[in-house]
């Protein structure tokens, strides 16, 4: 499809512009709404209701992981002590710091 948009002014073309922004804001939400209940019914025929299958796990659901560790000159950059080893503490314990200086337990709390 081309149409010719060079005859328009700036404002018929900002008109425009908005019109067919709506548009596809209507027909965006339209698909929406429909896949929604496309899934709700699948779901009924399956046992379940949709919300039933988006719940969340109890795996999901854990809090995240405590902070163990603070850099020594910034303490808003933390790491949990799990996984791979951030550069900032590899360089501490380098420079001679021990593990048990980085705790947060260690740390001066203001």
């Amino acid at each position: 499809m081309r149409i010719d948009l060079s005859d328009l002014t700036r404002q018929e073309l900002i008109r425009l512009q908005r019109h067919v922004y709506k548009t596809i804001e209507a027909l965006t939400e339209k698909s929406r709404h429909d896949a929604l209940i496309e899934l709700e019914a699948h779901a009924n025929d399956l046992g379940f209701s949709l919300k039933q299958l988006l719940k969340k796990s109890a795996a999901e659901k854990l809090n995240p992981l405590n902070v163990k560790y603070a850099h020594p000159e910034d303490p808003s950059i933390t790491w949990s002590g799990r996984g791979r080893k951030p550069n900032w503490f590899l360089e501490a314990l380098a420079s001679g710091k021990t593990p048990d200086s980085l705790s947060v337990r260690n740390s001066v709390q203001f």
